[in-house]
């Protein structure tokens, strides 16, 4: 049997029970006014960026609207605009901070489409690397995340 320690997850496995409760976290995020506590980075008239507490790779953000609305055809021209205005200025803001040698940046939407939280869409940035696969990802089956979410949130405040 593989073992690997990876205490952060209980926090995504307890996260996973309060959304099935009916919450959403994002806008429970987005309400609080804790924005370093949420590592919320920064807030547009109608969307939000933030760090993903559960990335896929060191740096990885998301973008919102501060509407809770599931799918793009929900968002209104002015908050869809707003919101991709964002997205680029959290793409450069990876960049500045990480100078990755790409990124994916998309959108799961729905059960079915691979999203977690299917009711409140949100934008994907995810730095990449061509050796950010190592032999655990390809051979183990595991992926490592070996970034400290304190220290890529101040990078990309300052990036900012």
């Amino acid at each position: 049997m593989k073992k690997m320690y990876a205490p952060w997850r209980g926090d995504y496995i307890h996260d996973a029970k309060d959304k099935k409760k009916g919450g959403c976290p994002f806008c429970t995020a987005f309400a609080a006014c804790q924005d370093d506590k949420n590592y919320i980075l920064t807030r547009s008239e109608h969307a939000v960026m933030m760090l993903n507490r559960y990335p896929y790779n060191g740096g990885h953000v998301m973008v919102l609207p501060k509407e809770h609305l599931a799918n793009l055809t929900d968002l209104s021209d002015e908050v869809r605009n707003d919101l991709f205005a964002l997205v680029q200025r959290a793409t450069q803001a990876v960049q500045a901070a990480f100078s990755p040698e790409g990124m994916n940046v998309g959108m799961n939407m729905g059960i079915a489409g691979g999203g977690g939280l299917p009711g409140h869409l949100h934008v994907h940035i995810v730095p990449r690397w061509r050796a950010d696969a190592s032999f655990l990802t390809t051979i183990g089956d595991t992926k490592v995340i070996s970034v400290d979410l304190e220290k890529v949130f101040a990078q990309l405040k300052k990036a900012l």
